[in-house]
């Protein structure tokens, strides 16, 4: 039997080879983040066995303030400064596990898959926490930083996914993040609290404002991305239209929440595709049609209850998601296998 399964798998490991292409795996980074030479300067890997442990305790550190911000677990000024250290703790780690893996040679296309596929994730739950913290009342606002955030990744990804090199920008997610932990440890002042979070009269609050700032400075991230790239296929700009379209019907249809987490699978998925394509077998997936006829008919035919449409569209996209990380891990799995 020792010898049936060895020769078994000898053999697919050559069937693999033969008939699935794989990209040759090659990190490719130009630029730096602000905090990043800082970090390098400040920071030092620690001697752990692998650099995935710094990457799920990162993540969980990110889930687990989300959790906080919305079940408000301890009282509002504890609150504030445990969600802060928990932000600012996740950046640190996803600074350290890269260097790590590099310091290490234990950097894969695994680990960028991992690495920069849940980033998009820690994106979704960073805006869920001040959604959950903050009075964040005008659907503009959900609209723009909705479309911004999944354009701005989508844009940067494809960039990769068309030439192979990541381009990351001054001024990030990072950045970002470490923004957004510092009005949250503001806000232990009353007083900074209420003029963070109470809009005067009619108008946009603090908050909506540096929400609509930062979506102002992915427009320009978007331009400069798609200025670089050398041929952008129909296959992107039909994932922009469909974007925006599926955006307005979302917010239109639904409450904000809901309409934000719609838009953000979408985006998610489609970079998931991108990213999957650009480690594996460099194919580019065309992005999705079923979630833009759905939302289509359910807007402007009124057939389905939108109550219930809800949680059919979120599950669809989760499966979804799902599905594109187990196709990817397998396939990269299964090359890294034959090439032993």
């Amino acid at each position: 039997m020792g010898q049936i399964y060895i020769t078994v798998s000898l053999a697919l490991r050559v069937l693999f080879l033969l008939f699935v292409t794989m990209n040759s795996y090659e990190y490719r980074v130009e630029g730096q983040s602000l905090l990043k030479g800082f970090f390098r300067k400040a920071l030092r890997p620690p001697k752990l066995s692998s650099p995935l442990v710094l990457t799920v305790a990162g993540h969980l550190a990110i889930y687990l303030a989300t959790y906080l911000a919305y079940a408000q677990v301890f009282a509002s000024t504890l609150n504030f400064t445990v969600i802060a250290v928990l932000i600012v703790f996740q950046v640190i780690c996803d600074h350290l596990d890269g260097e790590m893996a590099r310091a290490t040679h234990s950097d894969s296309a695994m680990g960028e898959f991992t690495d920069h596929f849940f980033e998009l994730l820690n994106q979704c739950a960073f805006a869920l926490i001040f959604i959950f913290l903050f009075n964040v009342e005008h659907s503009l606002v959900y609209i723009v930083s909705a479309i911004s955030v999944g354009a701005v990744n989508t844009a940067k990804y494809y960039d990769q996914y068309k030439r192979n090199l990541l381009v990351k920008a001054r001024l990030g997610f990072a950045e970002v993040k470490v923004l957004g932990a510092l009005i949250l440890l503001l806000c232990i002042f009353p007083k900074a609290y209420a003029f963070i979070n109470l809009p005067d009269g009619s108008s946009f609050s603090v908050i909506e404002v540096l929400v609509m700032a930062i979506s102002f400075m992915n427009l320009i991230q978007i331009i400069r991305a798609l200025l670089r790239i050398p041929h952008i296929s129909y296959g992107m700009w039909l994932f922009q239209g469909f974007h925006v379209i599926i955006a307005v019907l979302a917010f239109l249809t639904y409450d904000g929440l809901t309409a934000m987490l719609i838009v953000f699978g979408y985006s998610i998925l489609y970079v998931g595709r991108l990213l999957s394509a650009q480690l594996t077998d460099g194919v580019e997936k065309s992005p999705d049609f079923f979630l833009l006829l759905f939302i289509v008919i359910q807007y402007f035919t009124s057939f389905f209850d939108s109550s219930n449409t809800r949680l059919i569209i979120l599950i669809y996209l989760v499966v979804n998601v799902l599905l594109v990380v187990l196709k990817t891990y397998r396939v990269l799995k299964m090359h890294k296998q034959a090439t032993q």
